[in-house]
């Protein structure tokens, strides 16, 4: 946008790019809100699988092995190490969504911030024109008075 344009347009360009940054700003939250979600999850399913490979150090340290165990735990610790693997993934992609949308924030809000810095040199400047003016048409006034004896 060229210097010095339409106040009342640069206004409206500074309250669009604030209602820009606010839904980015959302976005943003939203994506935070996520990656602390999938973040627990992933922590929940760790949590369980060394409960699991506790229970099965347990099992191969008794004075008997009970082999029926064996199997059902091995199931267990390898499916949960699967879901385990697969939240680190989540959390992975939602790490990077965030950083994605954190930078989509960073941006607008620099945008709404230029716009309002540009609405105020426009209010400005026009309070400049307007003071100039004056000062000129009393300058005016001043020269046809003392022009005039």
């Amino acid at each position: 946008m060229r210097r010095g344009g339409n106040e009342t347009l640069l206004k409206q360009v500074a309250g669009i790019r604030a209602l820009q940054c606010v839904a980015v700003e959302a976005r943003a939250s939203r994506a935070a809100e996520e990656l602390e979600a999938k973040t627990t999850i992933h922590a929940d399913g760790e949590r369980r699988r060394l409960e699991i490979e506790d229970r099965w150090t347990q099992s191969l340290s008794a004075p008997v092995i009970q082999t029926q165990m064996l199997p059902l735990l091995s199931a267990a610790f390898l499916k949960e190490d699967e879901a385990v693997r697969a939240a680190a993934d989540d959390v992975e992609q939602a790490a990077s969504e965030l950083e994605t949308r954190t930078g989509a924030w960073r941006a607008a809000s620099m945008h709404r911030d230029n716009a309002a810095r540009m609405a105020r040199e426009a209010v400005k400047e026009r309070l400049r024109h307007r003071e100039e003016a004056a000062v000129q048409d009393a300058s005016d006034r001043h020269a046809q008075r003392w022009g005039r004896r």
